[in-house]
């Protein structure tokens, strides 16, 4: 059995937390405004709220993994918004390299 079968269920179960979460955040669903500094900051501020509710020994995993999905969610927007740059950056590059042939 391969790595990704064995992996596809907690990813897709994971998968729908972040959904569930940027639901119930939907002002926060879309940061492709914010530069990348401040999407950083807002994903450390996740980090630190994870980190509280693991230092505190949170009895409910559900605050724990909430935490957890939030912190991916704001990975996954600055991914995002890196995806965005890399892709003008190709658009830019290609249309340059297209003009020299």
């Amino acid at each position: 059995m391969s790595s990704m079968h064995v992996l596809a269920p907690r990813i897709r179960w994971f998968v729908d937390q972040m959904k569930s979460k940027l639901r119930m955040n939907q002002q926060k669903a879309d940061a492709r405004g914010l530069s990348r500094g401040r999407l950083f900051e807002m994903l450390e501020g996740e980090v630190e709220e994870l980190r509280a509710e693991i230092e505190q020994g949170t009895v409910d995993p559900e605050c724990v993994i909430a935490e957890c999905a939030d912190v991916a969610n704001f990975a996954m927007m600055l991914a995002d918004r890196e995806k965005q740059r890399m892709d003008l950056w190709r658009r830019m590059v290609g249309g340059a390299d297209h003009g020299k042939q």
